[in-house]
Protein backbone atom coordinates (compact mmCIF):
# COMPACT_ATOMS: atom_id res chain seq x y z
CA UNK A 1 0.00 0.00 0.00
CA UNK A 2 1.37 3.24 -1.03
CA UNK A 3 1.74 6.55 1.52
CA UNK A 4 -1.05 7.92 -0.22
CA UNK A 5 -3.44 5.34 0.43
CA UNK A 6 -2.47 4.72 3.99
CA UNK A 7 -3.34 8.35 4.39
CA UNK A 8 -6.43 8.50 2.62
CA UNK A 9 -7.48 5.16 4.83
CA UNK A 10 -6.33 6.65 8.23
CA UNK A 11 -7.84 10.08 7.23
CA UNK A 12 -11.36 8.19 6.60
CA UNK A 13 -11.75 7.33 10.24
CA UNK A 14 -10.31 9.99 11.48
CA UNK A 15 -11.20 14.34 13.00
CA UNK A 16 -9.29 16.03 10.32
CA UNK A 17 -7.35 19.58 11.35
CA UNK A 18 -5.59 21.43 8.93
CA UNK A 19 -3.13 23.70 9.72
CA UNK A 20 -3.03 27.42 8.51
CA UNK A 21 -1.14 27.22 5.79
CA UNK A 22 -3.26 24.61 4.37
CA UNK A 23 -6.74 25.98 4.75
CA UNK A 24 -5.29 29.13 2.89
CA UNK A 25 -4.26 26.96 0.12
CA UNK A 26 -7.73 25.15 0.33
CA UNK A 27 -9.72 28.83 0.36
CA UNK A 28 -7.70 30.17 -2.98
CA UNK A 29 -7.70 26.89 -4.86
CA UNK A 30 -11.37 26.61 -4.46
CA UNK A 31 -11.70 30.56 -5.68
CA UNK A 32 -9.56 30.17 -8.56
CA UNK A 33 -6.27 27.80 -8.27
CA UNK A 34 -4.46 30.28 -10.85
CA UNK A 35 -3.95 32.42 -7.50
CA UNK A 36 -1.95 29.84 -6.03
CA UNK A 37 1.44 30.74 -7.09
CA UNK A 38 0.20 34.28 -6.20
CA UNK A 39 0.05 34.23 -2.73
CA UNK A 40 2.71 34.53 -0.04
CA UNK A 41 1.62 31.34 1.93
CA UNK A 42 0.91 29.29 -1.24
CA UNK A 43 3.47 30.32 -3.59
CA UNK A 44 5.34 27.04 -3.00
CA UNK A 45 2.46 25.21 -3.40
CA UNK A 46 0.95 23.34 -7.08
CA UNK A 47 -2.63 23.43 -8.53
CA UNK A 48 -1.74 19.66 -8.03
CA UNK A 49 -0.97 20.01 -4.54
CA UNK A 50 -4.59 21.54 -4.10
CA UNK A 51 -5.82 18.99 -5.95
CA UNK A 52 -4.21 16.43 -3.17
CA UNK A 53 -5.54 18.23 -0.25
CA UNK A 54 -8.86 18.82 -1.84
CA UNK A 55 -9.12 14.78 -2.00
CA UNK A 56 -7.63 14.18 1.07
CA UNK A 57 -10.42 16.77 3.16
CA UNK A 58 -13.02 15.16 1.04
CA UNK A 59 -12.48 11.43 2.16
CA UNK A 60 -12.13 12.60 6.21
CA UNK A 61 -14.80 11.06 8.66
CA UNK A 62 -14.95 14.79 10.31
CA UNK A 63 -13.14 18.12 10.05
CA UNK A 64 -12.40 20.57 12.61
CA UNK A 65 -10.22 23.48 13.66
CA UNK A 66 -9.16 25.96 16.22
CA UNK A 67 -10.16 29.90 16.97
CA UNK A 68 -6.43 30.46 16.65
CA UNK A 69 -6.01 28.87 13.65
CA UNK A 70 -8.86 30.70 11.93
CA UNK A 71 -7.60 34.19 13.36
CA UNK A 72 -4.42 33.60 11.64
CA UNK A 73 -6.28 32.35 8.36
CA UNK A 74 -8.25 35.74 8.45
CA UNK A 75 -4.93 37.71 9.53
CA UNK A 76 -2.89 36.14 6.57
CA UNK A 77 -5.67 34.95 3.78
CA UNK A 78 -5.62 38.74 1.49
CA UNK A 79 -1.78 38.73 1.73
CA UNK A 80 -0.74 39.56 -2.20
CA UNK A 81 -4.21 39.18 -3.14
CA UNK A 82 -5.72 42.20 -1.77
CA UNK A 83 -7.93 42.92 -5.09
CA UNK A 84 -9.79 39.86 -4.00
CA UNK A 85 -10.17 40.18 -0.25
CA UNK A 86 -14.19 40.46 -0.36
CA UNK A 87 -13.78 36.82 -2.66
CA UNK A 88 -11.22 35.21 -0.13
CA UNK A 89 -13.57 36.61 2.78
CA UNK A 90 -16.70 34.98 1.20
CA UNK A 91 -14.82 31.75 1.07
CA UNK A 92 -13.78 31.75 4.32
CA UNK A 93 -17.18 32.32 5.54
CA UNK A 94 -18.35 29.48 3.08
CA UNK A 95 -16.16 27.09 4.95
CA UNK A 96 -16.67 28.49 8.84
CA UNK A 97 -19.76 26.92 8.00
CA UNK A 98 -18.64 23.83 7.89
CA UNK A 99 -15.90 24.06 10.74
CA UNK A 100 -16.82 23.27 13.96
CA UNK A 101 -14.25 24.73 16.09
CA UNK A 102 -12.59 23.52 19.24
CA UNK A 103 -11.84 26.24 22.17
CA UNK A 104 -9.18 26.49 24.68
CA UNK A 105 -8.29 29.75 26.55
CA UNK A 106 -5.03 31.44 26.15
CA UNK A 107 -4.25 31.45 29.33
CA UNK A 108 -4.44 27.71 29.23
CA UNK A 109 -2.37 27.36 26.46
CA UNK A 110 -0.03 29.73 27.41
CA UNK A 111 1.08 27.07 30.06
CA UNK A 112 1.86 24.27 28.05
CA UNK A 113 5.66 23.89 27.06
CA UNK A 114 4.88 23.80 23.25
CA UNK A 115 3.63 27.65 23.66
CA UNK A 116 7.37 28.77 24.50
CA UNK A 117 8.49 27.02 21.44
CA UNK A 118 5.49 26.97 18.86
CA UNK A 119 3.58 29.51 19.85
CA UNK A 120 -0.25 30.13 20.54
CA UNK A 121 -1.83 28.78 17.70
CA UNK A 122 0.33 25.27 17.68
CA UNK A 123 -0.17 24.77 21.27
CA UNK A 124 -3.46 25.11 20.68
CA UNK A 125 -3.56 21.96 18.44
CA UNK A 126 -1.59 19.82 20.61
CA UNK A 127 -3.62 20.51 23.54
CA UNK A 128 -7.19 19.55 21.38
CA UNK A 129 -8.42 16.21 23.18
CA UNK A 130 -9.66 14.49 20.33
CA UNK A 131 -9.60 10.68 20.02
CA UNK A 132 -9.34 10.13 16.64
CA UNK A 133 -7.71 13.50 15.47
CA UNK A 134 -4.99 13.48 12.82
CA UNK A 135 -3.78 17.07 11.75
CA UNK A 136 -2.25 17.93 8.36
CA UNK A 137 0.62 20.21 8.26
CA UNK A 138 3.81 21.12 6.90
CA UNK A 139 5.09 22.91 9.86
CA UNK A 140 8.01 20.22 10.48
CA UNK A 141 8.56 21.28 14.25
CA UNK A 142 4.71 21.19 14.68
CA UNK A 143 4.86 17.18 13.19
CA UNK A 144 7.23 16.90 15.73
CA UNK A 145 5.92 18.01 18.88
CA UNK A 146 2.45 16.13 18.23
CA UNK A 147 4.57 12.77 17.16
CA UNK A 148 6.26 13.50 21.44
CA UNK A 149 2.95 13.84 22.13
CA UNK A 150 1.26 10.66 20.51
CA UNK A 151 -0.95 12.69 18.17
CA UNK A 152 -1.77 11.43 14.75
CA UNK A 153 0.12 14.01 12.20
CA UNK A 154 0.68 13.62 8.74
CA UNK A 155 3.17 16.54 6.84
CA UNK A 156 1.48 17.17 3.83
CA UNK A 157 5.27 17.70 2.47
CA UNK A 158 5.97 14.17 2.32
CA UNK A 159 2.06 13.71 0.43
CA UNK A 160 3.82 15.82 -2.39
CA UNK A 161 6.46 13.54 -3.02
CA UNK A 162 3.91 11.35 -4.93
Amino acid sequence: MSLLDETSKLVSRSTVLMDTNLQILNIIGNINPEWIPRHKRTSTFTTADFDLLSRLSSRAKAQVTTPHVLTEISNLIAHGLKQNKRQLFLELAKQLELLPEQFIDAGTLSKHPAFLDLGLTDAGIIQLEIPDLVVVTTDLDLCTELTIHQIENINFNHLRAY
